[in-house]
């Protein structure tokens, strides 16, 4: 959920994102500038998943999914726009 001037509101489900009713988020950062969220997403209980990028204002995809990436890798931005996992 993210609270703003709008009220409440889902920011990501994990179903939505993955694809997959029984997706679940895993590694989670937020960005310096507190405008983008990566979130790392696994389907279907694997081990396997992919890092999203969110714009946390609108939660609208920045771009396409890193895939890919084992376990409970972190993602950790360097600078505002750029990605390390």
């Amino acid at each position: 959920y993210i609270r703003d001037a709008a009220g409440e509101r889902v920011l990501l489900d994990p179903a939505m994102v993955g694809g997959d009713p029984l997706a679940s988020f895993g590694a989670m950062e937020i960005a310096p500038d507190c405008r983008s969220l990566a979130v790392q997403v696994s389907r279907g209980g694997s081990e396997v998943g992919r890092v999203h990028l969110f714009d946390i204002a609108s939660g609208k995809k920045l771009g396409p999914p890193i895939e890919r990436i084992w376990g409970e890798a972190a993602a950790s931005f360097f600078g505002p726009d750029k990605v390390i996992y």
